[in-house]
């Protein structure tokens, strides 16, 4: 399994962990399972903005871009774990191998790696990323993952007898560009012609799958609905 390298933009995320006192630690982890166990329907970053404000009160010592942005690390940190499938001992012990080797890394062996350590296995043991984790799973256990589409109008010239004489008419034709991913993570493209009357069945199809959405939104209150973007 290759190294793992701390991106730049992640790296004071990760300074700013290992140096958390194990109070604070604790105060962030049950903020996060406070924000993310409640059943509504918030988009991510509404639920993120709220973490870091509910945790503002619970470690004084931090501020609020601070906490905003160990928050954002430790997700990006949970989405690297639940790619490389290893348990939550494994996981902290090569960042904390990744952090040391890095510039704004802990110094090896002591009091440092292990309080870096605890504090990382304390607050990725929130049971919001577990519960991320299992969404992401079931939200990508398809043969093919959606990743981009366009649709390019073409006008296509109709020649008569003499190709002298030029066209006589011209067809709109609409080429749907689809991009995507097979399961095993592979980019490919595949275009489908459209015209006009099929361009209106797309909208009608993507409306009635938006209705169900709303309509599942309204059945399942109470429920907390992934996937299902906001109103």
């Amino acid at each position: 399994m290759a190294r793992l390298t701390i991106p730049v933009r992640y790296r004071g995320g990760v300074s700013l962990i290992g140096r958390l006192d194990p109070t604070s630690a604790e105060a962030i982890k049950n903020t996060l399972d406070a924000v993310f166990a409640q059943h509504d329907e918030r988009s991510s970053s509404t639920s993120l903005e709220e973490a870091v404000s509910n945790a503002i009160p619970k470690v004084p010592n931090l501020s609020k871009s601070d906490l905003r942005t160990i928050i954002e690390t430790l997700l990006s940190l949970y989405g690297v774990r639940a790619e490389r499938e290893v348990s939550l001992d494994r996981f902290v012990e090569e960042i904390s191998a990744a952090h040391e080797s890095s510039d704004s890394g802990v110094h090896s062996g002591g009091e440092d790696r292990q309080r870096f350590q605890s504090n990382l296995a304390t607050l990725l043991s929130a049971d919001v990323f577990g519960l991320a984790a299992k969404v992401v799973d079931l939200r990508t256990d398809d043969e093919r993952l959606f990743c981009h589409a366009r649709i390019l109008t073409d006008l296509r010239p109709v020649f008569g007898p003499k190709i002298e004489d030029g066209p006589k008419g011209m067809i709109v034709v609409h080429l749907l560009k689809l991009g995507y991913h097979d399961a095993n993570g592979k980019h490919s493209e595949f275009y489908v012609a459209l015209d006009s009357d099929d361009l209106q069945s797309m909208k009608k199809l993507i409306s009635r799958a938006e209705e169900k959405a709303r309509s599942l939104r309204s059945y399942l209150k109470g429920t907390r609905l992934f996937g299902l973007g906001e109103e």
